[in-house]
């Protein structure tokens, strides 16, 4: 049985997964885990995305799982993206959906200037009430080390058009029709320079991965890794 790791989104948790791997337990040997700061797993000594892939890289040796097909949800994507370009083999394939791959000052900014724990409380306490669930009591910390995390990708990417040229394997690049975070333009560009690239339109499709058909991600998920 193949193994298939889903990688969460900034400010998500593993147990955001289960229906998904629920779904798809039958056909794949389905793993997941915490970011550091998120869900159940504590904060460690540093936070961002290379420190993300280097913890994804000890599960994967932890479980002897290298080679295995990957999901990554928003950030989740851009961490697999990152670990495979650093580590070519890491994975068989990678599928992303709402991964957002253009990042600028000014876009970071923007994105970062949401995460402000004080306003949130009064702006969307729906959220915030979501965001403890998932977090406890870190959900603040949490939103301040994401805030920075998006502000040093705004002045230093990671993930660039040359280092996505360089994959070698199959990546299918997924976006919903309603995702205002991220743009079909940037995900265009990206499946573009990809050597084994293919690319994803969801229909009436959100970028919270809670408002995501999951039936309907189970498969698109599924018809992928039989390409």
């Amino acid at each position: 049985m193949r193994h298939l790791l889903f990688l969460h989104g900034a400010m998500g948790a593993q147990s955001e997964f289960n229906s998904l791997m629920e779904k798809l337990g039958k056909e794949y040997q389905c793993h997941s885990l915490d970011f550091y700061g998120h869900g159940q797993s504590s904060f460690g000594a540093q936070f961002g995305i290379d420190v993300f892939a280097e913890q994804t890289m000890e599960y994967i040796r932890q479980y002897d799982i290298k080679g295995c097909d990957v999901f990554g949800y928003s950030m989740g994507g851009y961490v697999a993206l990152f670990l495979e370009q650093a580590n070519p083999g890491t994975f068989r394939s990678i599928m992303t959906l709402g991964t957002k791959l253009q990042w600028t000052q000014e876009g970071s900014e923007k994105e970062a200037s949401r995460l402000n724990p004080e306003v949130m409380e009064e702006k969307v306490p729906e959220y915030v009430d979501s965001l403890k669930k998932l977090h406890g009591d870190k959900w603040k910390e949490l939103c301040i080390q994401t805030a920075n995390m998006m502000r040093y990708l705004g002045n230093m990417p990671l993930v660039t058009l040359e280092t996505l040229a360089d994959i070698r394997i199959p990546v299918r690049l997924g976006i919903g029709d309603l995702d205002r975070m991220v743009t079909l333009d940037e995900t265009v560009a990206a499946f573009r320079v990809l050597r084994k690239g293919s690319f994803l339109v969801m229909p009436t499709t959100p970028h919270p991965l809670a408002q995501v058909n999951k039936d309907r991600l189970a498969y698109k998920i599924e018809k992928f890794l039989e390409t």
